[in-house]
């Protein structure tokens, strides 16, 4: 990633694709000026597994995550790291 200003600034790169939490983490840095997020992709889901052992744990872990959701508590805590690296998630 620390090689992508240089390469926009030289004109060796003409596009870059990466995540938008990425782009806006480092939109702000020196050498991203004239970086500019044109198009917003499908996002990627990803899914954690759990051992079969422990399937409970798995059930728990889907209802806190998706009261968190619901309450706000998950996206607030989203934002305050990503916050604190320098950019927002949303």
């Amino acid at each position: 990633m620390k090689n992508i200003p240089i390469l926009l600034s030289t004109g060796r790169v003409d596009i870059y694709i990466d995540s938008e939490s990425k782009f806006n983490f480092y939109k702000d840095e020196p050498g991203f000026e004239k970086v500019e997020n044109i198009v917003v992709l499908d996002e990627l889901k990803l899914y954690t597994y759990i051992n079969i052992n422990y399937e409970e744990l798995g059930t728990r872990l889907d209802s806190v995550l998706k009261e968190m959701k619901n309450d706000g508590t998950f996206y607030k805590l989203q934002d305050e790291v990503y916050d604190k690296l320098g950019g927002k998630v949303r």
